[in-house]
């Protein structure tokens, strides 16, 4: 008696063939596909700050008052858009509210991980992924996409500074928080534990400003909170993919046309990249 079969080698029941057999997917269908089953990301370009042409350094300026240190300014994709305006399909477009990003759709996959984990029991830090887009979304170095529904829980210490505001600093650094806080589960010393609202409260930037008289400078702070992730863009999006395709015309029968490919690029969480 033959056992139950599992596997798959042909279309799913009830599917109909679209006709014809395509070693590749039609680049309108990935956009189909995209669109309605991926996830929804703000999208910001980012440009090379000035402050980078240091002529001592050639590092970006710790105190720029544009970039705050980051050696990189983001703006919107299209960068005359106004919140509604259509897209190139008819589309109305949505702006964040810093009025610096856009909401497009983008499939997250093959997400890694930091392998110290396994030296330092109880942490998880993401690595890298790959993100693909609509192929008319050309993404570049260094621009980033802020996940607009995920969720992330992270844990962190932080060494008090004495001022106001618990700064976005990054890098996994003690010194201020890795990325932006979306909101707090646990902040707390080893003796004091504070509560969101009667002792701190969680900025519309993600920062966090206490309310009352902010903990001793170099106390050792341990957060626990939810994040939205924000990755960045590092390597080239594959934009070359670029190709030219035969297309049926009436007029001449066939004709070579230009088609623009999905775009994947390789991402890092924004907190990671150094």
């Amino acid at each position: 008696m033959m056992a139950e079969i599992e596997i798959l080698t042909g279309l799913p029941a009830g599917t109909k063939s679209g006709g014809g057999r395509r070693a590749d997917a039609r680049p309108d269908d990935w956009d189909y596909l995209i669109g309605t089953k991926a996830g929804r990301f703000w999208w910001r370009r980012a440009m090379m700050c000035p402050c980078q042409g240091s002529a001592d350094t050639d590092q970006a300026n710790p105190v720029c008052p544009l970039c705050r240190g980051t050696g990189y300014l983001y703006f919107p994709p299209v960068p005359l858009a106004s919140d509604g305006d259509p897209d190139i399909a008819g589309h109305a477009m949505e702006m964040n509210d810093g009025g610096d990003g856009i909401s497009v759709q983008a499939w997250i996959s093959n997400v890694t991980y930091d392998t110290q984990i396994f030296e330092r029991f109880g942490k998880w830090i993401f690595g890298t992924a790959l993100l693909t887009t609509s192929r008319h979304n050309r993404l570049g170095y260094r621009d980033m996409l802020e996940a607009r529904d995920q969720l992330v829980v992270f844990s962190q210490l932080i060494r008090a500074s004495g001022n106001a505001e618990i700064v976005i600093t990054g890098h996994r650094s003690q010194k201020g928080l890795w990325t932006r806080v979306h909101s707090v589960n646990v902040l707390r010393t080893l003796t004091t534990m504070y509560q969101e609202g009667t002792d701190f409260a969680v900025t519309d930037t993600g920062t966090i400003k206490w309310v009352i008289t902010p903990p001793a400078s170099g106390t050792l702070l341990s957060l626990h909170a939810n994040f939205h992730p924000r990755w960045v863009v590092l390597d080239f999006p594959f934009a070359a993919r670029d190709t030219l395709v035969s297309k049926k015309t009436t007029r001449t029968g066939v004709e070579e046309q230009f088609t623009k490919l999905p775009v994947r690029a390789t991402v890092k969480l924004d907190f990671l990249v150094e």
